[in-house]
């Protein structure tokens, strides 16, 4: 026997578990913040890695004696200031580049939806073109 859609029993709303505590959100925030560790982890390993092998470079093309691995590290006091730049410059590097990836998401959904405003902006950035060529041809070399 089955049942009509009209004959189900409504539940209580308060008997469903919220959309956030359900296990797939959960589930995708770990995994999504299990990914963001593992790719920092790798940028700041690479990072120190070049740092240590530009070191044994350095070690190895300018001092006669045989370079010693171990003492490396305590040789050189100055590179902290550059891994300290080097994950600045990463963490700004990623901002940049996740505030473009998101601005140009955005943009690109309000293009779908507005043909006309795409349609408008393209004639806009083809004239803009055109005119900086033109500039170009007639600008004179002095």
């Amino acid at each position: 026997m089955t049942i009509e859609p009209a004959q189900r029993r409504a539940e209580d709303v308060r008997s469903v578990k919220p959309y956030l505590f359900s296990r797939s959100p959960v589930r995708t925030f770990l995994r999504r913040s299990a990914s963001i560790v593992a790719l920092v982890s790798i940028d700041i390993a690479g990072l120190v890695l070049g740092l240590y092998l530009a070191l044994a470079l350095r070690a190895f093309v300018f001092d006669p004696k045989p370079v010693l691995w171990g003492l490396l590290w305590d040789q050189e006091t100055n590179w902290l200031a550059f891994l300290i730049l080097g994950t600045i410059a990463e963490v700004i590097s990623a901002a940049y580049l996740t505030t473009l990836i998101f601005t140009g998401s955005y943009l690109a959904a309000q293009l779908r939806r507005r043909r006309r405003l795409a349609n408008a902006l393209t004639t806009g950035i083809a004239a803009l073109f055109l005119g900086f060529a033109a500039k170009l041809a007639t600008a004179s070399l002095s």
